[in-house]
């Protein structure tokens, strides 16, 4: 542990596998990656991250995000910010218990692919509110598609057709309050959320959905930035799962040198 008051003794032996923890004690946690999950794109940055409260709906999260960054951003800084935590701010949240699956949902959510990283559709009531979203035939649609897909090996084709506005539909399935047991769907306007945080702080930003399985930005602050490779910056999901609470961060290039360019993101 480093001591918040004399950080820089403990940040000028970093090296790209580190990852700074900023906690709400004014302390620093220092965490260091596996060999096996450092990108190869890391030694040309540095990942922040910042432990805060639970965000609550009606926050505004660009405030939030000056607050807990500001004492610790530097020119050329870009702050990325969690998609669950920006929804969450917009009050896109749903109790478990408040959704009645219907007949549709409960059959569909059977048949969904049970990842290792999180139910998903598999329960009944977040596949009763993408029904709700995209509608019953789109649904179906989609679900025949991906029956046929697996039939040629071919993966995603559900999510594909749907985008992101079903697959991003996520849970909070820690233990912790107060969003134990409920349905997240994705942020509203992530760019321009993306674009108020830049206004707000004054860097550049992103909004991000990652997970332990994959990633996608769903925001951006301008057209400018789209160049950098942030899904493989963030590949490995330095924000973590379920109960981190480090759901924004900074990301630092190490070298003034040109970003590399994303060619699929």
């Amino acid at each position: 542990m480093i001591d918040g008051n004399n950080t820089s003794l403990g940040v000028q032996n970093l090296t790209y596998k580190d990852t700074l923890v900023y906690r709400n004690d004014s302390n620093v946690d220092r965490l260091t990656l596996k060999e096996k999950k450092v990108s190869e794109i890391l030694k040309d940055y540095q990942r922040i991250l910042f432990k805060t409260h639970f965000i609550t709906p009606g926050e505004n999260i660009a405030q939030v995000i000056k607050q807990y960054t500001g004492p610790h951003s530097k020119p050329g800084d870009i702050i990325f910010v969690s998609d669950k935590a920006v929804a969450i701010s917009q009050n896109r949240v749903y109790k478990t218990e408040e959704i009645k699956p219907g007949f549709l949902a409960r059959l569909l959510s059977r048949f969904v692919y049970k990842s290792p990283y999180g139910m998903g559709l598999r329960v009944p009531e977040r596949m009763e509110l993408a029904i709700k979203i995209a509608g019953p035939l789109k649904i179906i649609f989609a679900a025949v598609a991906a029956a046929v897909g697996k039939i040629f090996k071919v993966k995603g084709l559900f999510y594909k057709i749907l985008g992101h506005e079903i697959r991003g539909i996520d849970g909070h399935e820690g233990r912790k309050p107060p969003y134990f047991n409920c349905i997240i769907l994705p942020a509203n306007h992530p760019h321009s959320v993306a674009a108020e945080i830049a206004r707000e702080t004054g860097r550049e930003a992103i909004v991000a959905d990652v997970n332990d399985l994959e990633g996608y930005i769903t925001g951006y602050s301008s057209e400018d930035i789209k160049k950098i490779n942030f899904r493989e910056i963030l590949r490995d999901n330095p924000m973590g799962q379920d109960d981190g609470c480090t759901p924004i961060g900074i990301i630092r290039p190490l070298f003034s040198k040109d970003a590399p360019v994303n060619e699929n993101q």
